[in-house]
Formats: C-alpha cells, structure tokens, sequence
C-alpha cells in the first residue's frame, strides 16, 4: 500500500512539470491510436468474416485484408522500447514482428495470428489509457490478465505452424540460388538453429504458461505485478 502511494506521489510530481504533462498527453494520444487502430483490424476482420463465403476463408484472407494496417501498427509497437528506455514506462515484453513470408501470406494460421494481436491490444491499449488516470474498471484488468489463458495457446500454435510452413522456404531459396557458396552453408545453419528455436519453445511453452498463471495469481492477490505493464507512467 504504502509503496503503491509512494509510486502515486512521484507520478503527481512528474506531471506536475511542462515535460511530465507533456510525455503524459503523448502516452495517452499513442494509446487511443493503437487502440483505435486495432478496433478497425478488428471490425475488418469481423466484416470479411461476414461476407465471405466462410470463416475459414476470411481467416485465409487475413493479410491481403488487413495486412498492410497490421503491418503499420506492429511497427508502432517499436514505439514502446523508445518508451521504456526515456524511462517513461516500465519494463516491457514486445510482442514480436511475425516474418511475413509470401509463400505463408494466405494461411488460416497468420489469420488466427491477426485475431490474437486485435483481441490482445483492443485490452491491452484500453487498459493502459485507463489505468493512466485510475479508471479502469475491474472487468477490464481482469481481461487484461486473464485473456493469455485461451489466447496465448492459440497464439503459439499458429506461430509455430507458420514458422513450420516458412522452414523449407527459409533453407532452399538461399541454396537454389547460390548452391555451393558460404550463403548456402549459412542458410543451412540458420535453418538447423530455426529447428531448435522451435524445439526450445516448444519444450518451455508448458513452464512458461505455468509462470504466467503464477503471475496472473500475484496480481490478482495484490502482490507485484508482471513486468508487462505497458504503456502507461513509470509508476503503476
């Protein structure tokens, strides 16, 4: 309590400068266009699921719908490690950029990959606006630290299929092309170390899930929260 009030206090003191009031409008601003912008990949995405001949289609469709605006707000998100290094929120863990291979680009799984990043970021940006000026309501803290429960599986499955389907692409273009050169036996290497990425991440998936469950629990019983905070003041 007396540490959250402490937080509190020098948050009131920072804001109280030109600079302060100044980094907080921005935050704020760059809160409600991410939210925005992942309120519109939403709707897009709800509506080809509507007027397309199926789901699955829509989802298969995903980046020629909303690939490019997608693209767009993922390259926003380096915003947040400019952010976090002026110290203006806390410690931070990026989503990723997901490669974007012209051989995957009409997959189903890039699809529910897109679904993922607009459910997440329509909680996620929300809540950092509102947590910013002590509103956030109690369903929406709660979404934010619960929705990884059914999220983050289907999150991980896509991505590992999709880096699955790149894998041949990624060791036979670079050998097609220069058979015999250091780029081959470099392509070759990169694709026996993509192998065991996947298979390092697939193995901690299970404690990794565990961790954030514990974490979850923390926040929830009032003790420290994730490093995952967000894009909000330094002080939660």
């Amino acid at each position: 309590m007396g540490r959250g009030a402490t937080g509190w206090e020098d948050r009131r003191r920072r804001e109280a400068t030109l600079g302060g009031r100044l980094v907080y409008g921005y935050l704020a601003a760059f809160n409600v266009v991410m939210a925005a912008g992942w309120c519109l990949v939403a709707a897009m995405l709800v509506s080809s699921a509507i007027y397309t001949a199926s789901p699955l289609s829509a989802l298969h469709l995903a980046c020629t719908n909303v690939g490019s605006l997608v693209l767009s707000l993922q390259l926003l998100v380096c915003m947040e490690v400019v952010h976090m290094a002026l110290a203006w929120v806390p410690p931070s863990t990026m989503n990723p950029l997901l490669l974007l291979h012209c051989k995957v680009h009409q997959t189903a799984a890039l699809g529910f990959v897109f679904v993922h990043w607009a459910v997440v970021d329509l909680i996620r940006y929300p809540f950092y606006l509102l947590n910013m000026v002590r509103a956030c309501p109690p369903l929406l803290k709660w979404m934010r630290y619960s929705e990884f429960i059914v999220m983050y599986p289907i999150s991980f499955t896509s991505e590992m299929y999709l880096w699955w389907v790149m894998y041949p692409y990624i060791r036979e273009w670079p050998l097609e092309q220069r058979k015999g050169s250091l780029e081959a036996a470099a392509a070759t290497l990169y694709g026996w170390l993509l192998l065991a990425y996947l298979a390092w991440r697939v193995s901690t998936f299970p404690f990794n899930y565990r961790r954030m469950l514990r974490l979850r629990g923390h926040k929830d019983q009032g003790g420290p929260s994730p490093a995952a905070v967000g894009a909000t003041t330094k002080a939660d």
